[in-house]
């Protein structure tokens, strides 16, 4: 039998426990609002535990109605505390939501039985009694533990069968876990009467939780002390069952521009002010971060959005000062109306996002309306990211080669290879579609070696003098550069189909050259190997003439945007443009030539090659090899 004494320092610590609880955020869900009761109830329990049982130690001094007292109001909080623990396995796998008034009521039939026996107990010593001797276990006792045992049993039941809900082994068996250790001290008090062992052991529960569901990092973005994506995530997926709200957002403009320009830290520090200032400003709205500089909140139905967008608009006009810099940032708005049917969280979320991206190109205190076409762009991002995951998985991706002409005489020298993935109809889906999911998900790694793989096979299987070849250009995403052994793991490609380094150049983006040092650094390694490098799509990105100085390109790809500019309307930037390039040693490339007199005005302006479909549309490599072939 437990001494008294021996839980003083359980209930001591739970109140800390609570304290330190409510000095932190929470966000307003029903798990959250659940564990809160626990952690009351435990308390009262905690507290009625250690008096009734020193009523039991020390019984003329209590005298017999406040013994009972003491005793019916413990052991209904005991019974209350295990339904509470039920419910919060319950709602960890959503079974709150999906649950029917009638099956609720029956799952508080045996509390409510046990409530009654408790309550009658002065009365008939169903379930304990107070004698001369104090107090004495009832015949129904049993019962009572029976009730317990049968919410933990259930909750194990749920976790199993709903454990998809969960997110992970861990999460899984943390829930398993507390209802083993809830279990363990009911059946510890079963055998032992009175004692007071049954505390520690919820202790043990509760902080588990706390560990592994309640810990307020899992949901605390650190830079704006908002609530983070996963905690949006797990709110709109409770208040889709409960009433209509208004999803309201904005996204910092350009905002890897700004970030690139102002500095890291400047940004992240005008980050957590924008953040301090949404919570101080608008406490009635629950604000989330959902990075690269988007904010999204939920507030109720009849906010106005226009008024909340005036309001921003105004305030982003004056600077944000950041460590003495300031910083002048603009934003665009989206919105999702309490009227749109939300059908899942991950589907709202993504069409959100989508209408943000789409605000972002639109003009300034433009508020975009979620709306039918980003749900359907969220769909098809979702259906080909399935696509692309079994491409890469069955290494099905295809190769096709775009030939690239010699100005001088204007044959065939070259070819640039281009990924191509096709669903399960044999339907094509646009590399613009399926390259930026590559590089979001990373598989953009195994994707460009299988396509150097595939390139460097056919090479080998078909002599590129043939062909009238000199070598072939293969893409290298911005995202491989982050990859430390990519220099290893394309040099050993490359000796696997005893190819010689000068038959290959890889395409870098400019989009590549933001990372300076992480660029140099790898193109070093590489081109210690053997490698060649060409950039590509010249124009769209950071890169100057005194950064291409440094870095060791043998030819510059013009964008198809410039050169179509050119050919629309002349201008001196294009020809001073390429002028540098050929004084700087580079050869030149004009992209995207689509009619003859395009042709005809690159070669006067002195570019060395020519691509586009004037000369011919990207082509499997069969079909590469027939077409070209009799012309080399």
């Amino acid at each position: 039998m437990t001494s008294i004494s021996a839980a003083i320092p359980s209930f001591i610590i739970l109140i800390m426990f609570l304290a330190c609880f409510f000095s932190v955020p929470r966000i307003p869900i029903l798990t959250n609002r659940i564990y809160i009761r626990i952690l009351i109830c435990d308390l009262a329990t905690s507290a009625l535990n250690i008096l009734s049982s020193d009523a039991h130690y020390s019984f003329p001094k209590y005298g017999v109605p406040l013994t009972y007292a003491l005793n019916t109001a413990f052991f209904l909080l005991l019974l209350l505390r295990s339904y509470l623990f039920f419910a919060y396995s319950a709602s960890l796998v959503n079974l709150n939501h999906y649950n029917s008034k009638q099956s609720a009521w029956v799952l508080r039939i045996p509390i409510i039985i046990s409530y009654v026996m408790v309550l009658s107990s002065p009365f008939t010593g169903a379930c304990f009694s107070i004698t001369g001797k104090g107090f004495v276990k009832g015949r129904f006792m049993y019962i009572l533990f029976a009730c317990i045992f049968f919410y933990i049993a259930v909750s194990l039941l749920a976790i199993v069968i709903h454990k998809s809900n969960l997110n992970g082994k861990r999460e899984f068996l943390s829930a398993i876990a507390f209802n083993i250790l809830i279990f363990a001290g009911g059946i510890y008090v079963l055998f032992n009467q009175r004692s007071l062992i049954i505390d520690s052991f919820c202790l043990m529960a509760l902080m588990l939780i706390y560990i592994a569901f309640e810990n307020p990092d899992f949901y605390i973005e650190k830079r704006t002390g908002l609530f983070n994506s996963s905690a949006l995530s797990d709110y709109i997926q409770e208040m889709r069952y409960k009433k209509q709200f208004l999803i309201f957002s904005f996204v910092i403009k350009n905002y890897q521009d700004v970030r690139e320009i102002y500095g890291v830290n400047n940004m992240d520090s005008g980050i957590r002010l924008i953040g301090q200032y949404l919570k101080s400003t608008y406490p009635e709205i629950t604000f989330f971060y959902f990075k690269e500089g988007r904010f999204i909140s939920v507030a109720s139905a009849d906010t106005d959005a226009n008024t909340l967008c005036d309001e921003l608009i105004e305030r982003f006009t004056k600077p944000w000062i950041a460590k003495e810099t300031e910083l002048y940032l603009t934003i665009a708005f989206a919105k999702l109306t309490p009227e749109t049917e939300i059908k899942s969280v991950d589907l709202t979320i993504s069409s959100v996002i989508t209408a943000l991206n789409r605000a972002a190109k639109a003009e300034d205190g433009i508020c975009a309306v979620v709306c039918e076409n980003d749900i359907r762009e969220y769909v098809k991002e979702i259906y080909v990211k399935k696509v692309l995951e079994i491409t890469v998985e069955e290494n099905l991706v295809e190769v096709f080669l775009q030939p690239i002409v010699e100005t001088r005489n204007l044959r065939v020298i070259g070819a640039e290879a281009l990924a191509r993935i096709r669903d399960r109809e044999g339907k094509f889906i646009s590399p613009g579609d399926f390259i930026p999911i590559a590089e979001k998900n990373g598989c953009i790694n195994t994707l460009g070696e299988q396509i150097l793989d595939k390139t460097c096979k056919f090479i080998k299987e078909n002599s590129l003098d043939s062909i009238g070849l000199s070598w072939i250009n293969v893409n290298l995403s911005p995202m491989q550069f982050f990859v430390t052994d990519i220099a290893n793991s394309y040099d050993e490609i490359i000796k696997r189909n005893g190819l010689d380094f000068n038959i290959i150049h890889l395409e870098i983006t400019e989009e590549a050259m933001v990372s300076q040092s992480l660029l140099m650094k790898q193109m070093d390694s590489m081109q210690k190997k053997g490698f060649q490098f060409v950039l590509d799509d010249y124009g769209t990105g950071y890169s100057n003439l005194t950064r291409l100085q440094k870095c060791p390109f043998i030819n510059i790809k013009i964008d198809m945007g410039l050169v179509w500019s050119y050919c629309k309307e002349p201008n001196l930037l294009l020809p001073s443009m390429i002028t540098s390039f050929k004084s700087m040693g580079f050869s030149v490339t004009a992209e995207g030539i689509e009619t003859k007199e395009m042709a005809e005005a690159m070669i006067n302006l002195g570019c060395d090659y020519l691509q586009g479909n004037f000369f011919s549309r990207p082509m499997p490599m069969p079909e590469f090899t027939r077409a070209f072939a009799m012309f080399a």
